[in-house]
C-alpha cells in the first residue's frame, strides 16, 4: 500500500527490554518484601557485618519528616545509640542545624551507613555529611554550603536530585551526586540545564562540582528527573520515577511507569518516556509521587514516596540493573 513503510522488526523491537529480577541474596531481613507494608516507610538491608536480618527504616511520607529505625527480624526495635526512639534528622547529622534527609548509602566495607542532610536555613543551603553504625554511634564528617541557591532544598524525594554513590567504590574515594536544575556545574538554574555533578569529600564533607552533560547537551528543560541509576559503564544515567499522574493514585499496576535516559558522554537524553510496568516487563511500580532508589555496594533498594508500597520487585542487584539501563538506551536510540 502507497505510504505504507514496514518497520524493521530488530531495529524496533515490540516490546521493552525486561527489569532485572529481584535480588534475593542479602534476604532475609525485616520489610526486605517492601510491599503494603512498607506504607509511608522504605526499609533497606541493616549492616552487613553485624546482626542477621536486620533492617534500616525511614520514613517517607513528608520531605522534612524523617526518623530511621534499626528493626530485629522480629520486629523489635534497637534500643542502642541513637537507634533508641528512631534516629531524628539532628541525631544523624551530629548538629541540630539540619532539617532534611538527602540520602544514604550503606558501606560493606566500612560497615557504617554514610547520610547526607539538609540545613535550609541557610542561604544557599548546607549539607551534612556523617555516618553511623549498628551499635548507633555517629560520627560527624563535615558540613559545607553549597556554591549557590539553584542547589536548595535537596532532600531524597526531590526530582532533580540523584542517589548518594561511592565514586571509589565500597571503602574507597569520595562521594557523587547528581542535581539537573543547574546550566551547568556549580551555576545557577537555566538552560542549557547540564547540572552539575557534586563530589562530598569522604574525610571532611567539603563539596567541588563538576557538570553533568557534555557541552553537546543543550535542552529548556532538564535532561531527565530523578537520576538515581547509574551511571552505567556506558555513562548512561537514568530515572524511573513512577505512574503516569492523572492527579490522582487510583490507577491499576498495568498502567505505565515513566522515566527518562541521558548519555552522559553524547549528550543524547529524553525525559518522561515509558519504561513499562510490572505485567509487561517486570518494572517497578507505585501508586506514590514517586519511586525512591538508595545504593550500597551492588545493591539497589527501591521504596516509594506517600503511596501504599512498591508494587514488583524492589532489590536489585547493581550490575544487572545497569545492564538493562543500558540496553534502554539502545532501545529508545540514545547508545
Amino acid at each position: 500500500m502507497v505510504g505504507i513503510i514496514r518497520r524493521n522488526a530488530e531495529k524496533y523491537p515490540s516490546s521493552l527490554p525486561r527489569f532485572p529480577n529481584q535480588d534475593t541474596s542479602g534476604w532475609p531481613y525485616y520489610g526486605c518484601d517492601q510491599g503494603a507494608g512498607a506504607y509511608l516507610n522504605m526499609y533497606r538491608k541493616g549492616f552487613p557485618g553485624g546482626t542477621a536480618g536486620r533492617s534500616i527504616r525511614t520514613t517517607t511520607q513528608a520531605s522534612t519528616t524523617f526518623d530511621a529505625t534499626l528493626f530485629n527480624i522480629d520486629g523489635t526495635e534497637s534500643t542502642d545509640g541513637v537507634w533508641n526512639g528512631g534516629m531524628t534528622v539532628a541525631e544523624g547529622a551530629g548538629s541540630a542545624n539540619a532539617n532534611q534527609y538527602v540520602g544514604g548509602y550503606m558501606d560493606t566495607a566500612d560497615n557504617v551507613w554514610y547520610m547526607l542532610f539538609c540545613d535550609t536555613d541557610t542561604s544557599p543551603h548546607t549539607l551534612y555529611f556523617s555516618k553511623v553504625n549498628e551499635a548507633g554511634t555517629v560520627t560527624a564528617i563535615g558540613n559545607a554550603q553549597l556554591g549557590n541557591a539553584s542547589m536548595n532544598s535537596m532532600r531524597y524525594n526531590n526530582s532533580y536530585q540523584g542517589a548518594l554513590r561511592r565514586l571509589g567504590g565500597d571503602g574507597s574515594g569520595n562521594f557523587g551526586l547528581y542535581w539537573t536544575n543547574t546550566t551547568g556545574g556549580n551555576a545557577a538554574a537555566g538552560v542549557p540545564y547540564r547540572g552539575v555533578d557534586i563530589t562530598i569529600n569522604a574525610s571532611d564533607g567539603s563539596l567541588s562540582y563538576g557538570t553533568m552533560m557534555p557541552t553537546a547537551f543543550g535542552n529548556p528543560s532538564l535532561p531527565l528527573s530523578y537520576p538515581t541509576i547509574g551511571p552505567t559503564g556506558n555513562n548512561i544515567v537514568a530515572g524511573v520515577h513512577g505512574l503516569w499522574w492523572t492527579g490522582g493514585h487510583t490507577l491499576p499496576s498495568g498502567v505505565a511507569t515513566y522515566g527518562g535516559l541521558a548519555n552522559l558522554t553524547s549528550g543524547k537524553a529524553m525525559n518522561n518516556i515509558n519504561m513499562g510496568n510490572p505485567i509487561s516487563n517486570n518494572i517497578p511500580w507505585t501508586n506514590g509521587y514517586a519511586l525512591i532508589f538508595e545504593r550500597s555496594k551492588d545493591t539497589y533498594t527501591v521504596g516509594t514516596y506517600y503511596g501504599t508500597g512498591v508494587y514488583a520487585p524492589n532489590s536489585f542487584n547493581e550490575s544487572e540493573l545497569h545492564a538493562w539501563v543500558d540496553e534502554m538506551a539502545v532501545y529508545h536510540g540514545i547508545l
